[in-house]
This record gives C-alpha cells, sequence and structure tokens, in this order.
C-alpha cells in the first residue's frame, strides 16, 4: 500500500524528548523517535521552493527504499555518531584553502571515522546507501560549518559569534550530536570557541529551552593553534542553540515586545529558502529588506538545485544588487549537500526565462536534494 511503500527517515532523538515536526524540504511529517518510520509521503503547498508527492523517488540509489528495507542498519548508522578524537584533526591551510579532511562528505566521514563498514553486513553498496542516509541529517551543520572561513574571515579574533537561522524547520530539531559536527568543522577553520544559533520560524519546535552543546579536544599537534597561557593545549569550545517560533523573521524583530535586535547577530543562514519560487517570493520580501538594507551582514543561502539557485539569484539581482557585490554573486556546488534525491511534482518545463540546460532537468523532471547549491554574501564595510 502506500502507506508501507516509503519509509520516513528519522534520527535517535536522545538528548530531549520526541517532536513533532514538519520537513520543509519532503513534505513529509514525522516524529522524532529512536527508529525508523515508516509513514505517507503526501502533497503538499509549495513551502520552501519544494512539494514532494507521494511515491516520487529517483530511479537509483533511493536510500529511504534502503532504510525501509534494512532498518537495522538504518537505525545503527543514525544512531552511532562517532566521539571526538582526542588527537587534533585541524589541517586547515592558513591561506583559507579547505582541510583535505572537509572537501568532500566522503572524506569528512572517513576521518571522523564514522561506522559505515563496522557491523557486517556492510558491503559496499550498503555503505554507499548508508552514507545517502546519513548525507541527510549531516547537510544543515556541515553546509554551515564549511562556510564559517567564507562568511567570518575577517573575524577569527572574536571569542563569540552569533548566527540566525531564519525560516528554520528540521535543522531546529536535530540532535546534538549531529549539530557537533559544526563545531568540529568550525574548529578547523577558525579560532572562535563559542558559537551561538538563533532559529526563527514558524515550525520551530514550541518551548524549547536553550541547549548548550561543548566540544574539547586536544590541540597540541596543530600547526597554526598556540598554546594557552597556562600551558593547556586543548581547546574548548561550545554551541548554544536557541529556538524562536514566529511567523516570519521581519515579524519577530519588529514586534514591540521582543527583545531581540538585528545587531545582535554577525550573520544570517537561509536553508533552502526558495526566494524565487513563485509561491514564496512575495512572503520573503519583507525579510530581505531588513538583511540587505539594515543589517547587512554575512549570508549564507542554499538552493535545492541549479533551477532553485537560478530562481533565487533573479531575485537578488532584480531587488538588492546594489546592496553588495554582485560579480560573487555564484552558487556553487554544496559537498555537503544530501544525497538523497526527489521529483519536484510541481515543476512545469515551460518557464523560457529560466536556463534549463543544467543536470536538474535533463529528463524532463526537476530533482531536487536539500542543500544542493550554496552562497555566501558579504557587504562592504559600513562608512563610519
Amino acid at each position: 500500500s502506500d502507506h508501507d511503500d516509503h519509509t520516513i527517515i528519522t534520527i535517535a532523538y536522545r538528548y530531549y524528548r520526541a517532536a513533532r515536526d514538519t520537513n520543509h524540504v519532503h513534505g513529509q511529517e514525522m516524529m522524532m523517535n529512536h527508529v525508523v518510520l515508516r509513514g505517507r509521503h503526501r502533497l503538499v503547498s509549495a513551502r520552501r521552493g519544494i512539494s514532494i508527492a507521494k511515491n516520487n523517488r529517483t530511479e537509483t540509489g533511493d536510500a529511504r527504499l534502503w532504510a525501509h528495507q534494512n532498518e537495522r542498519l538504518a537505525r545503527y548508522v543514525l544512531s552511532k555518531t562517532p566521539p571526538v578524537l582526542l588527537d587534533n584533526p585541524t589541517t586547515a591551510h592558513k591561506d583559507g584553502r579547505p582541510a583535505e579532511n572537509t572537501r568532500s562528505l566522503d572524506e569528512y566521514l572517513r576521518w571522523r571515522r564514522w561506522p559505515l563498514a563496522g557491523t557486517p553486513p556492510f558491503d559496499t553498496e550498503n555503505q554507499i546507501m548508508a552514507s545517502k542516509l546519513l548525507s541527510h541529517p549531516l547537510t544543515y551543520p556541515l553546509t554551515l560549518g564549511n562556510s564559517i572561513p567564507a562568511l567570518f574571515f575577517d573575524d577569527q579574533s572574536k571569542e563569540t559569534i552569533r548566527i540566525c537561522c531564519i525560516g528554520a524547520r528540521a535543522e531546529a530539531s536535530l540532535p546534538h550530536d549531529y549539530w557537533r559536527e559544526m563545531l568540529i568543522m568550525a574548529s578547523l577553520s577558525h579560532s572562535c570557541r563559542h558559537w551561538h544559533i538563533d532559529f526563527v520560524g514558524p515550525d520551530v519546535p514550541q518551548n524549547l529551552p536553550p541547549q548548550t552543546i561543548h566540544l574539547s579536544f586536544d590541540t597540541s599537534a596543530a600547526s597554526h593553534n598556540e598554546k594557552d597561557q597556562d600551558g593547556d593545549s586543548s581547546t574548548h569550545s561550545s554551541l548554544t542553540m536557541r529556538f524562536f517560533r514566529a511567523p516570519t523573521f521581519h515579524e519577530l524583530v519588529e514586534s514591540p515586545n521582543n527583545t531581540l535586535h538585528m545587531n545582535d547577530w554577525d550573520g544570517f543562514v537561509l536553508f533552502n529558502p526558495g526566494l524565487g519560487h513563485a509561491n514564496l517570493e512575495d512572503g520573503w520580501k519583507d525579510t530581505l529588506d531588513l538583511l540587505f538594507f539594515h543589517a547587512k551582514k554575512p549570508l549564507l543561502l542554499t538552493a535545492h538545485s541549479v533551477l532553485d539557485a537560478q530562481r533565487d539569484t533573479t531575485v537578488l539581482l532584480q531587488k538588492y544588487v546594489d546592496s553588495f557585490d554582485k560579480t560573487h554573486l555564484h552558487y556553487s556546488t554544496n559537498p555537503f549537500a544530501s544525497r538523497m534525491e526527489y521529483v519536484d511534482p510541481l515543476f512545469h518545463n515551460s518557464d523560457s526565462s529560466i536556463d534549463h540546460d543544467d543536470t536538474d532537468i535533463t529528463t524532463g523532471k526537476h530533482v531536487v536534494s536539500p542543500n544542493h547549491s550554496v552562497l555566501t554574501i558579504r557587504f562592504p564595510p559600513r562608512e563610519t
């Protein structure tokens, strides 16, 4: 039946109570729990620029089907996050080039010694499916962590950096073990020790208290880290997360009873916002006006596909190009994109204003994956 035809991938929610969350990318409801649950895909109105109908999946390598058929292995992969290595893993280059172990998801998983092959029957096919499954919860923390150098390259002296994730949904419900990977990734390229992320959006879980993740590992092997004055060579860093349920970002910050202010944050993140999607563009206008005309802080934007990135780029060029240097307005392929692909049932290959000569639509279908493309935007220094 349709009900049993698909699996909804869920994460072992070990650190706080199970929470109901609507996945913004897949149009699927999921109960965060300790198992891989079966469920029904349902067609929903376009949100975040994409909706997924039941029974739509790409023809090759479906990790959802694999998880349904191999529930024990899927649970094992999702719940066995590796411990932090005691030896310092930092190999980032001083000139800003990425560390060798962060250039791709596969390299990162090998470096982190993620248990993809630790338990039979993890043959090659199972390892490929397991990495696809794992790429889905990891795409948010690793995409952000990998973008830290581009966002905050001139903030190396800061002890604390505050980030606002606007329009947050599923990423606000990830267990600590996954967001800890963002801390580990950030430590490869940035000296900041205390990170804060505020999740804002209509689907952020209600009444979640602030939560803090701590990370400590030896940095004695690091070529560019100095020992503390007391001789301690260990690095202690933290990530504090706060949760704000609000219809929109601009309504939250403009509320007379609000205690949050635009200057509270050092940068902003919008995961798969769908800025140029016909159903979403008008809803983003007031928030984008605040970000581009008032805040003018570094921005990280992602898109579901080349087409999605093209639509978002059109909006940015038409309305906000005078606020920043358009020569840097170029989405790149994200090495930490989710590898779980879906077909957009609402796509119609008839918009002549969009260049369709890309890998998304070669078969007449719009194939998408969360955080497929990534863009960082920086603004000129404020005049004093």
